[in-house]
């Protein structure tokens, strides 16, 4: 009779080593899914035609962590009521910005907006008197900006960087429309 099997040891010792890369990986999964994976469902039509009502994006939770937000980077935050929502970076922290007759001035010099953000010039409320923005904030307008309360609104306001959840990469429902985000 043996006490000590050598063969059943190893068995067992292989067995434990295919276990523990098992939930390496599937820890590794759940973290960047969590990371990366993050959806959001879009209410209202202040980012389309980038973003419309209803369509599912992903959020990538870690690009903020590694630096700051960029002008026209859309982000996701939470607004002071808890209400998340999207939109796009106009302001920079310790830039000065204002609406006047629809043009975006930053630092007094007109904004070339990119093509896929409608222009303020037809949106019934296109003024509204310069903003100096702290160290940590920014400015934000949704793309379609006649439907979009944002940093023109005292509801929305200045974002600050711990308000930003992350940024909106693509998006994923309904599959015929599925796409990334500019």
């Amino acid at each position: 009779m043996k006490l000590y099997d050598e063969t059943n040891s190893r068995r067992g010792l292989h067995m434990l080593i295919i276990l523990m890369h098992i939930v390496t990986v599937g820890a590794c999964v759940l973290f960047l899914g969590h990371i990366f994976g993050s959806r959001f469902s879009m209410v209202g039509s202040s980012m389309a035609p980038q973003i419309e009502d209803e369509e599912v994006v992903l959020i990538n939770r870690a690009v903020y962590m590694i630096r700051d937000p960029e002008r026209f980077d859309p982000i996701l935050f939470e607004m002071e009521s808890g209400k998340r929502t999207i939109k796009r970076v106009v302001g920079l922290p310790g830039e000065t910005v204002k609406i006047v007759d629809g043009v975006i001035y930053v630092n007094d010099a007109p904004l070339a907006l990119p093509e896929y953000m409608i222009p303020l010039a037809s949106t019934v409320s296109s003024s509204s008197g310069a903003v100096t923005l702290p160290g940590d904030s920014y400015y934000v307008l949704g793309d379609n900006p006649q439907f979009s309360e944002d940093s023109r609104n005292k509801a929305v306001g200045l974002i600050t960087k711990k308000q930003i959840i992350g940024k909106p990469w693509s998006v994923i429902l309904p599959f015929k429309k599925a796409r990334f985000i500019p």
